[in-house]
């Protein structure tokens, strides 16, 4: 998979990353816990100031959309990005799935079982952004820093 090194954002803009990890991992559903656990100690140490728990909630929401709708037993690329404006970029891609999600702009309705979490990852982030990909796609969502 590839990690790049600047940010575009959906308005064309390029933002300049100051620090940044990124991981690959198999598809499974222990890999939601492990990806909040990881993405708050990271975020520690890239020393993004935001709000981390903002930002645990739409890693935990990206890794589960892939974990549920990717073919099983492809992989998953996890990258947190520092920007330059103090913005994190949170990146989610897969492989096993070239499916493009809507994301929803309105909350499901009050008893359906899924549909929230696009929902709630756009709540939360400035942009939210889903592209095709050579081998699948990647979800972006930019969260703003600074509390």
């Amino acid at each position: 998979m590839h990690v790049t090194a600047d940010v575009t954002m959906l308005d064309g803009c390029t933002s300049a990353v100051v620090a940044e990890w990124a991981g690959e991992f198999r598809h499974c559903p222990a890999l939601v816990p492990d990806a909040r656990a990881g993405a708050r100690r990271t975020l520690a140490r890239l020393g993004w100031p935001g709000d981390v728990d903002d930002a645990v909630l739409v890693v935990s929401e990206l890794v589960t959309n892939s974990v549920l709708h990717a073919a099983e037993g492809g992989s998953l690329l996890l990258r947190l990005a520092v920007l330059a404006d103090e913005r994190l970029a949170i990146e989610v891609s897969d492989e096993g799935s070239a499916a493009v999600p809507d994301a929803p702009c309105v909350l499901p309705a009050v008893d359906a079982e899924s549909g929230r979490g696009l929902f709630l990852v756009r709540a939360l982030c400035a942009d939210v952004s889903v592209q095709r990909t050579e081998h699948g796609k990647s979800v972006r969502a930019l969260l703003a820093g600074g509390r």
